[in-house]
Order: structure tokens, then C-alpha cells, then sequence
């Protein structure tokens, strides 16, 4: 036997003996291993199955939130965020349910304050509970810059003017970042604030129907051309009211000499017609 078949069977009779010494170490444990690698084995299975299910269950989220933008109902938005809390398509519409809020109170802001306020409140609660859940990207730019609308039409100022520089700022590349930081300016002006003080100071409440055949004046003898209107109402007391009353009723009494005359003339005319032929 040449040296080096000597040396190669010395190695496999080492490797042979530390073998068996480890398995006498190790077979007091033998049932703990084989149940630690049956865990393993179960886990990794159990794995495989949920993310299947995940997969399948953001897919009928997606399908869900896609029906609801075809229908645009409410009601079909609310039940994505019912069934499927947490997704990325809950998420998006509670955005969508946010938008909505955000537009019915800012088209109420100059004719019912109190709806509009409630609207708005609604909007922003739910442009929180979407950048409470962490969002990235355009979810999170989304909702950062309807937050901010929502706070500014409420008249919050400065959390509407810090919600629209974070937009300028952490996504620089968007279309939305010019916008937002021309807004952020603006709320940054003496006038813009004059201006929302002054405005959060008129109380405006729904115009009151006029009463069923009324033909000018309603119920109550107002005039139900919409003088009444508070909208209207927030001119009456200054110089474009002032100015405008004057100008209308400029029109109005000339027309009332000229009805006037009409009305004159012809009763002169009836009159001569009446009397009989060679009266002097």
C-alpha cells in the first residue's frame, strides 16, 4: 500500500469515528431535532399558503376598489375599507372618500357653514387615517395636499401652510410641488389672512325656500328675488353694495315716470274720444 493510499484511509477512518462520536452526542436530542425540523418544514408550508392567500385577497381588494370608481358611490368605497382593512386599496378609497368630503364642503362654504364644516372636518379625519398607516409615494402626496386643502378651507392657516411646504418639499419631482408651494406663499400674505378672517367672520346659513305661488313677495312680504340671500348679503352694508343700490334704482324709477306717462296719455285720449263731436 503506497503512502498516499495509506494517508486517505487514516482520513476516512477519522472522519468515520468523529461521525459516530457525534451521533452519541447528539441522540439524547434526536426528538427534539426531528421535531424542530418538522416545525421548520410546517412553517415554510404555512408560508406558502398565506402568501397565496394574501395574493388572492389584494386581488379581489383591487377588483372591489376598481368597481367602486366605476360606480362612484359612496357606499361602494366604504365597503373596500369594510372587507378590506389595511390593504393598499382600502387605503386609496379612504382617499377617494376623502376627496368627495373635501369637495361637498368646499361648495358649501358660501351657503351653509355649518354642513360645510362638517364636511370638511370629515375630510380631513380621513386624509389622517390615511397618512396614519405610513403611506409612500403618490398615496402619501396625495393625501398630504388634500389634508391641506381641507385644513385651509377650514380656516387653519398655519397647519394648512406647513401640510403644503412638507409637499413642496419631500416630493420635489411631482406636478403637485409647484402648486403646493404657491399655496404655502399664499397663506404666508397679510391679505390671504385678512382676507379668511373677514370671510370666517359672516355667518351664512341656507336661503329658505320662497312659499309655493308666491309671485314676487313671500310668505312674509320679502322679497323673494333673493335680496334675502346671505351670500348677496355679505356686499349689502359696504361701498359695492351701496354703489349697487343706487345704480338699480337709477332704471327702476325711470321706468316708473314712463309707465306713468303711458298711463296719462292714454287717459287723455280716452277722454277726448268720449266727448261728443263739435264740443268746443
Amino acid at each position: 500500500m503506497s503512502t498516499v493510499e495509506r494517508q486517505h484511509e487514516l482520513e476516512q477512518n477519522a472522519l468515520a469515528e468523529w461521525i459516530v462520536q457525534l451521533l452519541d452526542a447528539i441522540r439524547p436530542y434526536i426528538a427534539t431535532i426531528i421535531a424542530g425540523v418538522v416545525a421548520i418544514v410546517a412553517g415554510l408550508v404555512a408560508w406558502g399558503v398565506i402568501s397565496s392567500t394574501n395574493a388572492a385577497t389584494q386581488a379581489r381588494s383591487w377588483e372591489a376598489y376598481l368597481g367602486a370608481l366605476a360606480t362612484g358611490e359612496t357606499i361602494a368605497f366604504n365597503e373596500v375599507v369594510q372587507r378590506y382593512p389595511g390593504s393598499d386599496a382600502a387605503l386609496w378609497s379612504q382617499l377617494v372618500l376623502a376627496d368627495m368630503a373635501l369637495t361637498d364642503g368646499a361648495a358649501l362654504a358660501f351657503d351653509d357653514r355649518a354642513t360645510s364644516t362638517e364636511r370638511l372636518e370629515s375630510a380631513a379625519d380621513l386624509y389622517t387615517a390615511v397618512l396614519a398607516e405610513g403611506p409612500n409615494g403618490l398615496l402619501a402626496e396625495r393625501a398630504r395636499f388634500g389634508l391641506a386643502k381641507a385644513q385651509e378651507s377650514l380656516g387653519q392657516l398655519d397647519e394648512a401652510q406647513a401640510g403644503y411646504a412638507s409637499v413642496a418639499r419631500d416630493f420635489p419631482e411631482s406636478p403637485l410641488a409647484a402648486v403646493a408651494m404657491e399655496h404655502a406663499d399664499g397663506l404666508a400674505s397679510e391679505s390671504t389672512k385678512g382676507w379668511y378672517d373677514w370671510f370666517f367672520a359672516q355667518n351664512l346659513t341656507p336661503v329658505a325656500p320662497p312659499s309655493t305661488g308666491a309671485t314676487g313677495d313671500d310668505a312674509t312680504g320679502e322679497d323673494a328675488t333673493g335680496a334675502d340671500d346671505p351670500a348677496a348679503a355679505l356686499f349689502d352694508d359696504g361701498p359695492l353694495g351701496a354703489a349697487a343700490g343706487e345704480q338699480a334704482s337709477e332704471p327702476a324709477a325711470a321706468a316708473a315716470e314712463s309707465t306713468e306717462a303711458t298711463a296719462n296719455a292714454s287717459q287723455e285720449e280716452a277722454e277726448s274720444a268720449a266727448e261728443p263731436a263739435g264740443t268746443p
